[in-house]
């Protein structure tokens, strides 16, 4: 595994070159913002489309302002509780900011990683780093330093931080002041449920608007991602029978063998810790499924960043 030190990877990102860094929510791959070449290579190496926006991490609210034209007062309160955390928060952008982070937005989406490596690195660097997922662009997210290895082959250095502790990406969230009230759409659910927003927000003593939204400003948002080897067949609030066996293969179009079960914790939070990693080590070849069954016990806004990134992994709903 190419694994390299802070100090190395610090000099790395400095030059202008990518390195695959550990936060809390999964393994990022990390450019300095003030590199185009950097920041070029990221999609290169990724694969990903020019058109799906990056996320920054910066090292506080002051670094976040800093590349903000206009910063909602709303977010000095949720940064106030969730910073260092699992949520990004998207503002209207400086011109210091690169149009290829943006995808050509005016907007720009940034957070502070809760991870004692990403902070330290983002002091030592002293400039905020742009770090997508470190996986190829629709494939299953990367919570451990062997995962990136398994993703890249040795092509993306890497800084070993041990497991991720919230397995799943930031939520994404915009706000805009109407009328006296703040609306405040969710994204990209994340590390951060609804819940905890309306609590936040409620003893905050402001007054808003909570929605489910879906924005190009947001990545993540991709009918097909976070999708393993393996196709993953989700069933509503069924068991797995020799029927829906065949109505799998009939609507994929091939033949499956060795159907294989994703069991979920039973807290939200065990889930999301553990949901990238169970999908990775259960996949194996094309031919070989793996199905997991959604149940009301598991409903309600505390799951819905579990099954929106189950959803998006799924290559049949049943």
């Amino acid at each position: 595994m190419a694994l390299i030190s802070v100090s190395q990877a610090s000099e790395k990102l400095r030059g202008g070159d990518v390195v695959a860094i550990p936060t809390e929510t999964v393994y990022g791959l990390a450019g300095a913002i003030n590199s185009d070449a950097a920041l070029k290579k990221i999609f290169a190496v990724k694969q990903r489309p020019s058109f799906d926006p990056l996320i920054v991490h910066v090292l506080d609210v002051a670094a976040a302002r800093a590349l903000s034209s206009e910063w909602p007062v709303i977010y000095d309160l949720l940064a106030s509780k969730f910073w260092p955390g699992p949520l990004t928060l998207i503002a209207p952008k400086t011109s210091a900011v690169s149009p290829v982070i943006t995808s050509g937005l005016e907007t720009v989406a940034v957070r502070c990683p809760d991870h004692p490596v990403a902070l330290e690195l983002l002091r030592e660097v002293g400039i905020p780093l742009a770090a997508p997922s470190a996986n190829r662009f629709g494939r299953t997210s990367p919570t451990t330093a062997a995962h990136v290895e398994q993703e890249f082959s040795g092509l993306v250095p890497v800084v070993d931080g041990g497991a991720c502790t919230v397995g799943v990406e930031s939520t994404v969230l915009s706000a805009r002041m109407e009328n006296g009230i703040w609306k405040v759409d969710v994204l990209r659910p994340g590390g951060v449920s609804r819940a905890q927003l309306r609590e936040v927000m409620t003893a905050g003593g402001v007054a808003f608007v909570l929605n489910r939204e879906s924005s190009v400003a947001s990545p993540g948002n991709l009918k097909a991602h976070y999708q393993p080897v393996s196709p993953v067949i989700l069933l509503d609030n069924k068991k797995l029978s020799r029927e829906l066996r065949e109505v799998a293969e009939t609507q994929l179009g091939r033949s499956l063998r060795d159907w294989v079960e994703l069991i979920l914790p039973a807290t939200p939070h065990e889930a999301a810790r553990v949901l990238y990693e169970e999908l990775r080590r259960l996949s194996t070849t094309p031919d070989q499924p793996i199905w997991i069954s959604r149940w009301p016990k598991f409903a309600g806004e505390d799951w819905e960043v579990i099954w929106d990134r189950v959803e998006r992994a799924s290559s049949l709903i049943l």
